[in-house]
């Protein structure tokens, strides 16, 4: 918790300025994939690319890939947390010259009220109350989706879980 604060103030502040270079989305999505596996064995995450681009540069992000690792991470683990031992997709498509990142879980899904208020800081939803967490994961990732350029929305299926899509251009 300490250090999403930290890195929600950092974010935040106007005097920040983030570091920023070329890297590959499909190479740090399935990177984060591996190390989940293996610090959550119990966590199940399907990584798939429908199809590949044309041109290799299309999955090349220009941005802090520390803090956009940090951003799907915060959202794969989340969507883990509310999977109830299901597999957690993470589909990477090139949609409109930009990149599409959604993260789906098969969890208890989320009312269209929690759906509005769902990434403001400390927000937990009531199917959350036996769940570990403190709410700053989704308010982290969209600050960080959002300082690159990004977009980030929650599609609802209600009973079937959510799937949380960012929108990403790429360089």
């Amino acid at each position: 918790m300490f250090n999403n604060l930290l890195d929600l103030t950092r974010l935040e502040s106007s005097l920040s300025v983030i570091a920023r270079m070329n890297f590959r989305i499909d190479e740090l999505l399935m990177n984060l994939v591996s190390e989940l596996s293996r610090i959550q064995p119990e966590c199940k995450v399907k990584f798939e690319i429908p199809s590949t681009p044309d041109e290799e540069f299309q999955f090349e992000i220009y941005g802090n890939e520390g803090l956009i690792k940090t951003a799907f991470q915060n959202l794969v683990e989340n969507a883990c947390k509310f999977s109830n031992n299901q597999p957690v997709a993470i589909r990477l498509e090139i949609v409109d010259e930009k990149v599409r990142v959604s993260v789906e879980d098969r969890g208890p899904g989320i009312s269209d009220k929690e759906v509005e208020k769902i990434f403001q800081p400390f927000y937990r939803g009531d199917t959350t109350i036996t769940t570990p967490g403190h709410g700053l994961g989704l308010s982290l990732a969209k600050l960080i989706i959002e300082q690159h350029g990004g977009s980030i929305r929650i599609l609802n299926n209600k009973k079937e879980g959510i799937t949380v899509e960012t929108i990403l251009p790429h360089r």
